[in-house]
């Protein structure tokens, strides 16, 4: 869980120090001497605060780079600052903080945690937290589908789809891109999905003349009427959810996550490169890091990897042909993992309804496109 602001504050600061050791001078007159001079020594950094977890609905926990004492705190709900009386526990040999709740947080409710803590020398750190409420029935989502190509000609723009294998609450959950990075990752709504469900995450929205979102037909399908949007990529049978963004989403080789935000555990990981590419971007590290603790992805010998000769290829997606996972709605809840043996690129098809250039909100297709041969 990242830290939104940091307000960082010493009782002695760097530049006081120096003022102080330059200001030193013998007591004869103004000449300085190696007898005059003092080296001020002891720890003058401030504590950093270096993760949070949300444990459970009554519990958060604060981790520090070095001990510390939890001078002053306070859990509000953001919308009616009702605060939720607290008591402080260590553990970690004073480097973890735990806020212990007398009442729990509900879930998908938005909540601040400020406070000040000091360390043994005074130095003082002051913070302001915002989380949301712990999520206990959290349901099990894997990627089903991803576009990274868009066509603003035909209105086909980014998107990546979800399926529920196991029903509950979204709340908490994000859907983060390495190649948009930390500031443009998505967070679910509050929502209970159901199990074969499909959830459809557009990335864009097309803009008129004057730049504002066209939101006709692009509507969040929060509760159970699916119908409600009906602009292009969306089906009355699967749950379609919209990005309001203008811009070009997820990069042609990226690192693809969802993520539960209350303690940053990974619950899929998808990963796909052009053959071109040979590295990941060096902003893709702690990424990739997640990946590989999380033993989401696989490579063809079945080692837990995340590097980029284990991605599926993705030379041959355009705005018509979308990655497609096989077999995700007989997969079980035991084991989600999957690797590049498990995406195929798929192209155009027909049905009885039209012609479709991929299958957001349908069962994917299982015909792998192949490129002409000239």
């Amino acid at each position: 869980m990242k830290v939104h602001l940091f307000l960082f504050k010493t009782i002695l600061p760097t530049f006081a120090i120096t003022f102080l050791v330059l200001a030193i001078i013998s007591p004869t007159g103004c000449k300085s001497s190696s007898e005059g001079l003092q080296i001020l020594e002891g720890d003058f950094t401030v504590p950093t605060l270096e993760d949070v977890k949300i444990a459970s609905d009554r519990q958060i926990q604060l981790y520090f780079s070095k001990e510390i004492n939890l001078g002053s705190c306070t859990v509000c709900n953001s919308e009616n600052s009702e605060k939720i009386s607290s008591s402080i526990s260590y553990t970690e040999n004073n480097t973890c903080a735990c806020v212990n709740l007398e009442n729990p947080t509900e879930i998908g409710l938005s909540y601040i945690l400020e406070g000040e803590v000091k360390d043994a020398n005074e130095n003082t750190l002051t913070f302001s937290i915002p989380f949301t409420g712990y999520n206990s029935r959290l349901p099990l989502i894997i990627f089903s589908e991803v576009l990274n190509a868009a066509d603003s000609s035909t209105g086909h723009y980014e998107f990546v789809e979800f399926y529920v294998l196991k029903s509950g609450n979204t709340a908490g959950l994000e859907f983060i891109s390495a190649g948009d990075g930390e500031a443009k990752k998505y967070t679910f709504p509050t929502i209970e999905v159901s199990e074969g469900e499909y959830i459809v995450l557009h990335l864009r929205v097309p803009t008129d003349s004057e730049g504002e979102f066209i939101t006709d037909g692009r509507v969040n399908e929060l509760e159970e009427d699916l119908t409600l949007s009906y602009a292009l990529d969306s089906l009355n049978t699967a749950r379609d959810l919209w990005v309001l963004n203008s811009s070009a989403r997820i990069s042609p080789s990226d690192v693809l996550l969802l993520q539960n935000s209350a303690d940053s555990s990974v619950m899929d990981a998808v990963l796909f490169a052009l053959s071109s590419a040979t590295s990941w971007k060096t902003s893709y590290a702690s990424y990739l890091t997640l990946v590989e603790e999380s033993k989401k992805w696989k490579d063809s010998e079945g080692n837990f990897t995340s590097s980029i000769e284990s991605a599926c290829n993705c030379d041959s997606v355009t705005y018509k042909r979308s990655l497609s996972r096989q077999g995700v709605e007989s997969l079980t809840t035991e084991d989600t993992t999957s690797s590049a043996s498990d995406w195929i690129v798929t192209g155009v098809y027909n049905d009885r309804s039209g012609t479709y250039y991929s299958t957001p909100g349908y069962t994917n297709s299982t015909v792998e496109y192949v490129k002409p041969t000239s």
